[in-house]
């Protein structure tokens, strides 16, 4: 199925709130549909963060890594706008941050912060464990935690596959776990598997860009069937994968 085709099918098949019967789950729910976590001076704090990535025509040459091996000549300005999370998009990840504010998150990709900075301003008792592949993107980054005193979030650049496994063996009660770098069925099955043991009782796994791709459509249809998750949550820009024995086994395709 091609991308359009399952927007498609997502629009004319996704459900509301009233699909959604577990208290725990609508709580969820409820809270990306109208999110709250971050007050209006940390959004005021992404939004010019994000207008100053915006407009940085600064040189950044590196090796690309991922789905586009290489060397790369760009600008601060073009990695952004290619990588970045909307604002709307980590009012959400903050959001699920807030749910489990207190345990260890992790994040796969920091790209240049912003999404990390959002997490951090959600949940102040919570470790954040982000990991950015590229050594040029990830000290812009460190910059931008810095600036912003956000000392509860710890950067480790390196692939994903190298320090990946450091974090696995080190961490046993990820709450919550943020996918989004490489957009590949393979790589994301293979990393989701090493994260399993590190999950704790309750959990909550965010895959985005779902639909990137063939494959990533394929990964998602495949995760489905994934029996360590009780519940999938389908919202075609990213998917939910949660770990909660108390739940029954259920999938939804739903609006946010």
């Amino acid at each position: 199925m091609s991308r359009i085709g399952a927007a498609v099918r997502h629009f004319f098949h996704a459900r509301g709130p009233r699909s959604v019967h577990s208290p725990w789950l609508y709580e969820i729910y409820h809270s990306l549909r109208h999110p709250k976590a971050l007050k209006e001076s940390s959004i005021t704090k992404l939004a010019i963060l994000h207008g100053q990535l915006r407009v940085d025509d600064t040189p950044l040459i590196f090796d690309e890594i991922g789905s586009r091996e290489g060397r790369m000549k760009s600008t601060v300005s073009k990695v952004y706008k290619r990588t970045a999370s909307s604002i709307r998009d980590a009012e959400m990840i903050a959001e699920l941050a807030a749910h489990v504010n207190g345990k260890t998150i992790l994040e796969m990709g920091t790209a240049f912060g912003t999404t990390s900075l959002a997490m951090h301003f959600a949940a102040h008792k919570s470790r954040i464990i982000t990991l950015e592949g590229v050594p040029e993107i990830a000290a812009i980054a460190k910059e931008h935690f810095q600036k912003y005193e956000a000392e509860n979030v710890i950067l480790k650049t390196g692939r994903f596959s190298e320090t990946l496994p450091q974090v696995v063996a080190e961490e046993k009660e990820l709450g919550l776990v943020f996918i989004d770098g490489h957009h590949s069925r393979k790589l994301t099955l293979d990393y989701l598997e090493m994260i399993l043991p590190a999950l704790s009782e309750k959990a909550i796994v965010v895959l985005d860009d779902i639909y990137y791709s063939r494959d990533m459509i394929q990964c998602w249809s495949e995760l489905q069937h994934h029996p360590a998750f009780q519940v999938k949550m389908d919202f075609f820009r990213f998917g939910l994968l949660i770990k909660n024995a108390n739940l029954s086994s259920e999938t939804f395709r739903l609006r946010v």
